[in-house]
């Protein structure tokens, strides 16, 4: 359907779920409007839709384009959380809901106005590059990439036509899919759960809205780094060194039990933790596109992000689980 009518639906559909949220009188409505058609409007205009459409447009600095694509998420987040958090303690919730549907609703729709689906639209090709003398082979997509290109370390892997039947039948996407969804299982229970844990514990509820938006603001250049990075030292190392940050942020947020801690120490929790959900942002999508470029890019992407939302979904409700059970 291309990016264009992605956007347009995904944003009213989620505006109308967080208006459904504003009027809200059971706890089913909360799972229809937030969880399926707020849920459902986000995905249509979001990561993954635009990851394929980065992907057709950049392949030389993917690292770097995708980075600063995912620096959105964290910058939204900064400038989001503490507004909304003012909103709920001077308005209330309600209120709240209401003003965010109104956002998503309108903002989006002449954003998307600008998108382009192909560089080909533009008389490009990926990376910018003019056409060549002939114009067909610019119109014509590549399936894979040329033999000449020094990245390319498997001859026979990067010169198959990957469809998603073929993809899913291979190791490397069967072991991308449990990576990228154990990633998704930490770091989104701790993205649902550290607010309420920082005030659980004593904690102001802005200064804890704050650490959130510093998770936020801390991404932000942290996708664009890490990307930066991938593309010169290699996918791999850089997930590791996220990954390690992400561990430490966890023990580090151990200590925070009975509030006594100093802010600063908090906002360091707050950078760690963003270094190591930023890894998974950034990466993920370049990470598969070095194993599975081609023409079904993002269809192959759309299927392995399924991990994303087992993972992100079963971490935060068993993370609630435990705490309800065991406080």
């Amino acid at each position: 359907f291309g990016p264009r009518a992605l956007v347009h639906g995904g944003g009213l559909l989620a505006g109308l779920g967080l208006l459904g949220c504003s009027q809200l009188t059971a706890l089913w409505q909360l799972y229809v409007c937030f969880g399926v058609l707020a849920a459902a409007g986000v995905t249509l205009m979001g990561w993954v839709p635009s990851v394929a459409l980065v992907g057709r447009w950049f392949s030389h600095r993917l690292g770097l384009a995708m980075g600063i694509i995912g620096a959105g998420i964290g910058l939204g987040t900064f400038i989001g959380a503490p507004p909304v958090q003012w909103a709920i303690e001077t308005y209330g919730w309600r209120t709240a809901y209401l003003a965010l549907a109104v956002v998503l609703a309108v903002t989006p729709q002449p954003l998307a106005l600008l998108l382009r689906a192909r560089p080909e639209e533009m008389g490009l090709m990926r990376d910018g590059a003019p056409p060549p003398a002939t114009s067909l082979a610019a119109r014509a997509p590549t399936s894979h990439r040329p033999s000449s290109d020094p990245r390319v370390v498997d001859s026979a892997w990067v010169c198959t036509e990957w469809t998603v039947r073929r993809a899913i039948r291979t190791r490397r996407f069967l072991l991308l899919f449990l990576t990228f969804g154990l990633t998704s299982f930490a770091t989104q229970q701790t993205h649902a759960h550290h607010a309420a844990y920082l005030v659980g514990q004593g904690y102001d509820p802005l200064l804890a809205a704050a650490v959130v938006g510093v998770v936020g603001l801390a991404s932000t250049p942290g996708k664009i780094f890490l990307g930066t990075a991938s593309d010169w030292l290699g996918r791999e190392r850089l997930f590791t060194l996220g990954a390690g940050a992400g561990a430490v942020a966890l023990l580090l947020l151990l200590s925070f039990a009975g509030g006594q801690s100093p802010p600063s120490l908090l906002f360091l929790y707050a950078a760690l933790f963003a270094l190591g959900y930023s890894v998974a942002a950034a990466l993920s999508p370049a990470i598969t596109a070095d194993l599975f470029y081609g023409r079904h890019y993002g269809a192959i992407y759309g299927v392995l992000m399924l991990c994303n939302g087992w993972g992100g979904a079963t971490g935060s409700w068993l993370g609630g689980f435990i705490f309800d059970r065991t406080g």
